[in-house]
């Protein structure tokens, strides 16, 4: 995985030079030489290359490999030039890529084309795109790593989007969350009292702090650089740390305990000092219980906490893991080593799960995501048996989930990653309903098709003017203002309902929050405007919702509902937009 970045790196950089570049899937685990699996893995991960799957390990056997990864570099009359075992560096690999294509080209062997035609792009599968993980609130909200779209999203109970904390844009970046970037989130954990989520970024190598009332991005750890050798137990600056792909996280008062996959260890980020250490794991692959120093794990992708035991799904093990906070020992509730594995249901015995991804500890017993198996099983209250619960959903068998959260009712969510979306299983129930993922107001009008509804105020809307953006997405600034001699009070609620006609789309359309003591609420929108060879035009509706109060001692303060329109078209942007309230009906009746 942590060859990927660096082979699209490679690519981009010898665009257009006869370069072709193959991936050679050999798994290790039945489960992953599903075709089904190796193509949403594909998807997944945004690939351009094709990738074979060599079934049996047949062309692994052909090349002589020994080691995931290995890079193997082949000339163009066939013969290989180099076989480079483990992670190597773009510089290393392009400056090897670039005497062999000179020495070709001087013998008169390469040719000058690109070999192979561009991949073609598959359909988005709609709002959620290989979810990772998930996380159930007290006060009813979902939390989910929207993994493939960049971004993490905030859900009412019955699947409304609320929040959206990423522009979608692939990178690393602080900011706004309407400007911030992310990579491949993945674990989540949330500080209720602070109103912080914590969000692992696999693929940036941070951990992200998302402040929910600010709707703001910082990172909490990790410098973006990939780490190269495991964390020592020594306190370190969290921010100055490089990361080795921090996948799941657990938060235990001002604790967070991290599970860092590629450098087979769980970490802990003391939250008040901003310092990162090793908390287990010596660093090694491999599966051995014991004190902090001695114990090993294998790509420790999930974890669930529950008391003084934190709960680790040690994927490449194939094994759950309990780690005592009492005293920092591990030991294996299932599993046996790197290369054992199974599939099996009853009274405890060594080969029971295939790859496990999540767990979700419950009174009920603890979940398990067996995702190489497809299923989610379940320990008894005792971890003394495992029992499949769920294998389908809807009508199609789960596919590669990772994902899993127990919910305040005892209803378990789960991420059904490689099918793109989330299930929700009742207690005691059967099946699993799937979660209608949405947002409440719909995008723009596309040409031809029917008018979206848009949410209105009773009364008429009112005209803003002329409004310009450029084409493309942008990020325009909205200024909410309270009417004269009025101003919103500490903590009072608003809303805006956002959406576009025309050539205009909203990405997020109902932003809310609560006010700050002042006569302006501050916010920025993400929108998109579409090239039109004649003329890129659209229509921009708002409706606000807030609370006024008379300043400057608010003896009364009045709900507002007001609808604006705005006319857009291409051009220099001319934000920011100012919302200018009208005085309530009932203030302007009590002052006559």
């Amino acid at each position: 995985m942590h060859l990927l970045p660096v082979l699209g790196a490679l690519a981009e950089k010898r665009r257009g030079e006869p370069l072709a570049i193959i991936g050679v899937h050999s798994a290790k685990f039945d489960g992953e030489q599903s075709p089904d699996r190796v193509k949403a893995a594909v998807e997944r991960y945004g690939l351009d290359h094709p990738v074979v799957v060599d079934r049996g390990m047949a062309i692994w056997d052909s090349y002589g490999i020994q080691a995931w990864p290995t890079v193997v570099l082949i000339r163009p009359d066939g013969r290989v030039a180099a076989s480079i075992p483990g992670e190597v560096g773009l510089d290393a690999l392009d400056r090897a890529v670039g005497e062999l294509m000179a020495q070709a080209r001087k013998d008169g062997t390469l040719g000058s084309q690109q070999l192979l035609p561009p991949r073609v792009a598959q359909p988005d599968p709609g709002v959620l795109a290989f979810p990772g993980k998930v996380l159930a609130a007290a006060d009813g909200r979902i939390f989910v790593s929207d993994s493939r779209h960049h971004r993490v999203l905030v859900l009412g109970h019955d699947g409304r989007v609320l929040l959206v904390i990423g522009s979608g844009t692939r990178g690393r970046r602080e900011g706004s969350f309407h400007d911030a970037e992310l990579d491949d989130p993945q674990g989540l954990a949330l500080d209720a009292g602070r109103g912080i989520l914590y969000v692992a970024d696999g693929g940036g190598q941070t951990i992200w702090a998302a402040d929910l009332a600010q709707r703001t991005l910082s990172v909490a750890a990790g410098t973006g650089r990939l780490g190269e050798a495991p964390l020592g137990g020594t306190a370190r600056p969290a921010a100055a740390v490089d990361l080795r792909t921090p996948w799941d996280l657990a938060l235990a008062g001002r604790q967070l305990f991290v599970a860092m996959a590629g450098a087979h260890q769980i970490a802990v980020v003391d939250l008040d000092a901003a310092t990162i250490a090793r908390y287990a794991g010596n660093g090694r692959e491999s599966i051995a219980d014991g004190s902090p120093r001695a114990a090993s794990f294998a790509q420790p992708s999930g974890l669930s906490l529950d008391g003084d035991t934190l709960y680790v799904a040690d994927s490449e093990s194939s094994a759950v893991r309990a780690l005592d906070l009492r005293n920092g020992e591990t030991r294996t509730l299932v599993g046996t080593g790197l290369f054992d594995w199974g599939d099996r249901d009853g009274p405890i015995e060594l080969r029971m799960l295939q790859h496990p991804l999540a767990v979700a500890a419950s009174p009920g017993g603890l979940w398990v995501a067996d995702s190489y198996n497809g299923k989610i099983k379940r320990f008894s209250p005792g971890l003394d048996s495992l029992t499949t619960v769920l294998a389908d959903a809807a009508g199609l068998p789960l596919l590669g989930p990772a994902g899993l959260s127990v919910e305040p009712d005892g209803s378990l969510l789960v991420a059904d990653t490689d099918r793109s979306r989330l299930l929700r299983l009742a207690p005691g129930a059967r099946e699993a309903a799937v979660l209608p993922v949405r947002f409440e107001a719909a995008p723009a009008v596309v040409a031809g098709a029917a008018p979206v509804a848009r949410a209105r105020a009773a009364g008429p809307e009112r005209a803003l003017g002329d409004l310009r953006l450029p084409e493309g997405r942008s990020t325009l600034a909205l200024a909410i203002t309270a009417p004269d001699g009025f101003a919103y009070s500490e903590g009072t609620p608003w809303s805006v309902a956002l959406s576009g006609e025309g050539d205009l789309e909203v990405a997020e359309p109902a932003p809310s929050g609560d006010a700050k003591a002042g006569g302006v609420i501050a916010l920025s929108v993400p929108l998109v405007l579409r090239p039109n060879t004649e003329g890129s035009k659209g229509v921009l509706h708002a409706v606000v919702r807030a609370v006024v109060c008379d300043s400057p001692r608010h003896r009364a303060c009045y709900p507002v509902r007001e609808a604006f329109r705005a006319a857009v078209s291409a051009g220099p942007a001319t934000g920011p937009l100012s919302l200018p309230l009208s005085a309530p009906a009932a203030a302007r009746a009590s002052r006559r």
